[in-house]
């Protein structure tokens, strides 16, 4: 609900028919100026058509983020990093994909800030969930996490799995494939030591 210059993304999908949109909105009197960033696994893009773009005073834009020509289609992940380069603003997104990796439709606000620490409170791990966690390191180095799942039927305890995010890129967990992991619900902690996640 506040303004801020600075929003971040982790999980976009841009794959074969997949729609990824954020959503701009600006509800102050002045116009707001924005650069985006497309963080793939083959780097960061900077699109000319985003750099330096207007958002009007009471209005808002929408960014097709797999837009043929200047956004990053056909990827399977990619983070969005939204910085204003004069004004505040609030980030959404709308994403739509129905293929055998993603199905359905979601609208989620966007993370202002980064943390040394993202809970979770529920999550699945069965044959009928698809459960999958996008870490986003926006740094200009490497961040080391670890990812902490609690069964709800401790047994031997949590989980820990520890993941290297690259500077710039975006990094998955599918809890599917997360050894040691009993099916059924979960929480999990995800957290890094220098707040870039």
């Amino acid at each position: 609900t506040d303004l801020s210059s600075t929003w971040y993304l982790a999980d976009g999908y841009t794959v074969g028919e997949a729609l990824h949109e954020v959503i701009l909105m600006n509800p102050a009197d002045d116009q707001v100026v924005v650069d985006v960033e497309f963080l793939t696994d083959d780097g960061v893009r900077r699109p000319s058509a985003y750099t330096g773009y207007p958002v009007p005073a009471r209005s808002t834009r929408i960014i097709d983020v797999g837009a043929e020509g200047a956004g990053a289609r056909g990827e399977t992940r990619v983070g969005v990093i939204v910085t204003a380069a004069r004004g505040a603003l609030l980030v959404g997104r709308a994403a739509s994909a129905d293929d055998d990796a993603r199905g359905g439709t979601t609208v989620s606000s966007v993370a202002a800030v980064t943390a040394e620490q993202w809970w979770f409170a529920a999550g699945d791990k069965g044959s009928d969930a698809t459960e999958r966690y996008s870490i986003m390191n926006p740094g200009e180095t490497d961040a080391e996490v670890s990812v902490v799942f609690f069964p709800r039927e401790i047994v031997r305890g949590p989980v820990v799995v520890p993941v290297t995010v690259p500077a710039r890129r975006v990094a998955t967990i599918d809890t599917g494939t997360v050894s040691g992991l009993p099916e059924g619900a979960h929480g999990a902690v995800v957290s890094t030591t220098d707040g870039s996640a």
